[in-house]
């Protein structure tokens, strides 16, 4: 597994968002939080959009649940990932995931440094 950080910031996804950039195999995935917050919100992006896409019927993911995220068309491997937990606060990670590769996202909360993390596999 690899960890990345992310800034105390939200999650999602969309088809529109992925035009003009290479294609490849399934991007689908599962979201486990392991946060002690309910997940309320999800977006993605890639690089260079600038914008966040709300994921079709994300609904709240409590603390210790986890949820497969699938998608119904093609898009690039490369994704950003925000998340929006119950208290209001975000977490992003712009670095991005490949989802070409990627098969897991944990994100938790570290407690030590007061930054929500990614864990993937």
């Amino acid at each position: 597994m690899r960890r990345l950080s992310g800034l105390v910031v939200g999650l999602a996804i969309a088809g529109p968002m992925f035009s003009g950039v290479s294609w490849a195999q399934s991007r689908d995935f599962a979201i486990v939080n392991d946060t002690p917050q309910t997940i309320v919100e999800m977006w993605l992006s890639v690089h260079g959009d600038n914008t966040w896409h709300p994921t079709k019927g994300f609904k709240y993911l409590p603390p210790g649940d986890s949820v497969d995220v699938s998608f119904d068309y093609d898009g690039p491997c490369e994704v950003q990932l925000r998340v929006k937990l119950y208290d209001g606060s975000t977490a992003e990670w712009r670095d991005g995931f490949n989802l070409c590769e990627v098969s897991s996202i944990k994100i938790w909360y570290d407690a030590n440094a007061s930054i929500y993390q990614a864990v993937y596999q």
